[in-house]
């Protein structure tokens, strides 16, 4: 089932609110509202357990890259000095 993006925006702020009580809600209002895969550009890096793989929005699928958009791990743009639109995956 495709990802809701005002579900997992909402889901988000939510764990963000209960891992920092003393948090203003402004702040989580504004992680509910406003779509960050929109930030991700057409390619991030995101940390695997043998460093950072590029990831690009036509391999992730919209579902993915919205899930990945409103996820709270860390993703990147550059790594290294390289921005992740040049970079390849590395072969396993």
């Amino acid at each position: 089932m495709p990802a809701d993006p005002a579900v997992l925006r909402r889901a988000l702020a939510e764990e963000i609110a209960a891992a920092n009580p003393a948090l203003d809600t402004g702040w989580c209002d504004a992680v509910a509202a406003v779509p960050r895969e929109l930030f991700l550009g057409s390619s991030v890096f995101q940390p695997t357990g043998r460093g950072w793989e590029p990831v690009h929005r036509a391999e992730a699928g919209e579902d993915g890259w919205v899930r990945m958009g409103d996820d709270h791990r860390a993703t990147g743009r550059r790594v290294q000095g390289k921005f992740v639109e040049f970079a390849v995956r590395a072969s396993a």
